[in-house]
């Protein structure tokens, strides 16, 4: 029997926003997600690694933060493409806290590339 790990994953995700918007739980995203990628298959991983690397484009600073965290905590070097597009676009940011974010991806761009 397969699991829709996409459902599952942005299931996990968005109970784990819930918690940090509700002030309890500022890592739990992490640790939840964290702990999902480690229990699945070869398989799996190669769609919540999609997933990830969608996180690192979205809007949401929390979302990247989160995602930043797990690339760089589990070494998912396949968000190299979409760290690069998180570069590029942050380079061009006059947003709040975007050239620290920038230096992070930066970091992990030169780590896995090296």
């Amino acid at each position: 029997m397969s699991r829709d790990i996409a459902r599952i994953w942005r299931k996990t995700a968005a109970e784990a926003r819930a918690l940090v918007d509700s002030g309890r739980d500022a890592m739990a995203p992490v640790a939840l997600l964290s702990r999902l990628y480690s229990e699945l298959t070869d398989d799996e991983r190669h769609v919540a690694d999609a997933l990830l690397a969608e996180d690192l484009l979205s809007t949401d600073s929390g979302v990247r933060y989160d995602a930043l965290w797990i690339v760089s905590d589990l070494a998912i070097e396949s968000a190299v493409p979409a760290l690069r597009a998180l570069a590029s676009r942050l380079a061009a940011s006059t947003e709040l806290g975007a050239t620290f974010e920038l230096q992070k991806v930066m970091r992990l761009l030169q780590r896995f590339t090296s």
